[in-house]
Parts: structure tokens; C-alpha cells; sequence
């Protein structure tokens, strides 16, 4: 378990980043959240996961709230925010 968590968290955004910009350059699968226009894309979900999963990798048993849902609430002293697209709207219209 690694437990140095800033480069952690570093190395799991610069690969999510990756996820976005391949997301970028292909066709848009929108879906709206709710009864409000509250767009989430492939790329937020894709992203999201990717970081749920590698945050539970490295620190098995964190709690992790998720914009997506993807998260878990444990009874870890440690919790995760992840909102793995921030500007959604403005990635959706490029």
C-alpha cells in the first residue's frame, strides 16, 4: 500500500487527465443529471472510475465521495473528493 499520498494523488490525476483528453477527440455521449440541465459526459465517468478504483488500489478502505457516484462511504478517517470533470458544459461544447 502506497502511502505517500500527494504523489499518489498527483500520478492518479495525470493519468485521468489522459482519459479526458482521449475523450476530448471523439464523438460526445451527453446524458443529463437529474431534473436540472446538469450535464455528465463519457469522459466524467470514464475519468471518475478510473480514479475510484486506483484511489481504492492505494488506500483500500478510504472513503471516497464521487461527483458520478462512484464512491464508497466507509468509516475511514480518510476521505476522497473526486469531481473528475470540473466544466463539464464547457468540455461538452469544446
Amino acid at each position: 500500500m502506497r502511502k505517500d499520498y500527494l504523489q499518489a494523488a498527483v500520478e492518479i490525476a495525470q493519468e485521468a487527465g489522459k482519459i479526458l483528453i482521449e475523450e476530448f477527440s471523439r464523438p460526445l455521449d451527453i446524458r443529463y443529471k437529474g431534473d436540472e440541465v446538469d450535464l455528465v459526459t463519457q469522459a466524467d465517468k470514464r475519468s471518475e472510475q478510473y480514479i475510484v478504483s486506483r484511489i481504492n488500489e492505494f488506500f483500500p478502505g478510504h472513503a471516497i465521495t464521487a461527483e458520478e457516484g462512484t464512491g464508497q462511504d466507509t468509516a475511514s478517517e480518510f476521505r476522497w473528493h473526486v469531481d473528475p470533470l470540473d466544466g463539464t458544459t464547457n468540455f461538452a461544447h469544446h
